[in-house]
């Protein structure tokens, strides 16, 4: 196996489910599993997933909040899923640093280092336009005044993303799908936290309660994988949610590498 895909893969953790979509491993949070690394079987390839976990409210169970995470490239058969699975709910709360209210629009900024991999950019499949979406993040100025406020300097995703594509081409398809599953399977703590969890995870609480308000009962929140953990604290904390089941999608396979 490439030496450096394990290292190389949590540096680039940031690309795939942190930016924008990270997640602090706070260990004051409840212990539950976002992402995991399935080993296959006689033979068969491993399967990178991530977890749909449903929060039902213990004083009121007709509230549920359900946690979609995801990782912003797969392969198309999980976006797919995602997007039927999601038809479900009420009103679907989902990440996008862009002017309130827009949604995103066909591919987004991973298409190049997706292919590498031989798979799909989230936003080519995922359906952003349907009724029940609903914007729940911060403008992009919003988010560089929350570093300038923080002192902390703003993540370069465009150079990440660069020597991503550049690495993985070197690695090739199969190579660079284990490294990244190996980093992501650990769920790492990702640097910017305080922004990109923290910050960003708020707005979302913001728009949660303005949803609430107005009666709806069946939530999903869908973001980075990363994220969940913060997520699932709030809700306990501020609505008193627990978790009481979890549903894994595939993201992709991991072909055994010698």
């Amino acid at each position: 196996m490439f030496k450096l895909s394990a290292k190389v893969a949590i540096v680039l953790v940031c690309v795939f489910v942190a930016f924008p979509g990270a997640a602090s491993a706070d260990e004051t949070a409840k212990a539950t599993s976002y992402l995991k690394l399935t080993p296959g079987k006689s033979g068969q390839p491993a399967r990178l997933e991530t977890a749909v976990v449903r929060f039902q409210s213990i004083a009121d169970p007709s509230l549920v909040v359900d946690l979609v995470g995801v990782i912003h490239v797969g392969d198309k058969a999980y976006y797919e899923r995602l997007n039927e699975h999601m038809k479900q709910y009420e009103i679907v709360l989902y990440e996008w640093v862009g002017p309130k209210g827009e949604r995103p629009k066909g591919k987004g900024g991973y298409s190049a280092l997706a292919k590498a991999m031989k798979l799909v950019d989230q936003g080519e499949v995922i359906d952003y336009q349907r009724g029940n979406f609903v914007h729940a993040d911060m403008s992009g100025e919003q988010f560089q005044e929350a570093f300038k406020k923080r002192g902390l300097k703003q993540p370069r995703l465009g150079l990440q993303v660069l020597f991503g594509t550049f690495l993985f081409n070197f690695m090739g398809p199969d190579q660079a799908r284990a490294a990244m599953a190996s980093g992501l399977s650990r769920e790492p703590k990702i640097s910017g936290d305080p922004v990109i969890i923290g910050d960003r995870n708020e707005v979302v609480m913001e728009v949660l309660a303005e949803q609430l308000q107005l009666g709806r009962t069946n939530v999903a929140i869908f973001y980075g994988a990363l994220h969940m953990r913060d997520f699932e604290q709030r809700l306990f904390e501020s609505y008193g949610l627990i978790p009481l089941e979890t549903q894994w999608f595939t993201v992709f396979e991991v072909a055994a590498t010698k």
